[in-house]
């Protein structure tokens, strides 16, 4: 009997730089990061030198260009070996691919590419207004000129305070409902991004945070967007 062809052929040596940097940094150090409460930075450079932050970007774009089977199973490996690094990996791969996906090729390049795809990216979604729902803001980007601003409390930020970019959710500028939502980029280094330790056991400590954006600036010229009303690309 046939049987379908589920996932491409594994390439062994792609994986065994994965396992490498797993099994020389990230497994060595899940001890003391949740012992000390310290986030896992050494473990995402090691598996950014292995290629694996980048496993769906295109390798234009300085990716593995590999699919969704290969990165659930990098998050798989990750997390038995340290569940916090396998959550800050998989919140990272998920704004990177929202960039893959709504992102202009010079948005690729500066915050895919640059520094060989070391820059940690996150996501910074929910709020608290609104009980951390994932999909309901009640934010409002504002214009200022051929620019946006961005005041939003955000909670349960992954890498919050850590981040190189931040892929931010919050409604379009004008929104009539609450399905009109709209993405940017913002530079974690962003003058007015207050980090915020969230009261949580320690193992998570390590890993989330909160996010508050005081008239915190963008330049986000295709800003990814969803519901009718918005602007940019449709998610």
């Amino acid at each position: 009997m046939a049987t379908a062809k589920l996932a491409p052929k594994i390439d062994q040596d792609v994986y065994s730089r994965l396992d490498g940097a797993i099994d020389a940094t990230v497994r060595v150090n899940a001890d003391r990061n949740d012992l000390e409460g310290r986030f896992p930075r050494e473990n995402l450079k090691a598996l950014a030198e292995a290629g694996w932050t980048g496993v769906l970007n295109e390798a234009r774009f300085g990716g593995l260009g590999l699919g969704h089977v290969d990165f659930a199973e990098a998050a798989y490996r990750i997390g038995q070996a340290d569940a916090s690094t396998g959550l800050v990996y998989v919140m990272h791969v998920g704004a990177v691919q929202t960039i893959n996906l709504f992102g202009s090729d010079d948005q690729k390049e500066r915050w895919l590419k640059a520094n060989n795809g070391g820059q940690l990216g996150t996501y910074s979604t929910s709020e608290r207004a609104t009980g951390g729902h994932w999909w309901y803001n009640l934010s409002e980007a504002s214009r200022d000129g051929d620019n946006y601003l961005l005041n939003a409390e955000k909670s349960f930020t992954t890498s919050s305070g850590q981040a190189d970019f931040y892929v931010v959710q919050t409604r379009t500028p004008g929104a009539k409902d609450q399905a009109d939502i709209v993405f940017f980029i913002v530079d974690g280094k962003s003058e007015g991004i207050e980090s915020k330790p969230w009261n949580a056991p320690r193992r998570a400590r390590q890993s989330f945070g909160s996010d508050s954006l005081h008239q915190c600036a963008s330049a986000a010229a295709r800003p990814a967007r969803r519901g009718r009303a918005g602007e940019g690309n449709h998610l």
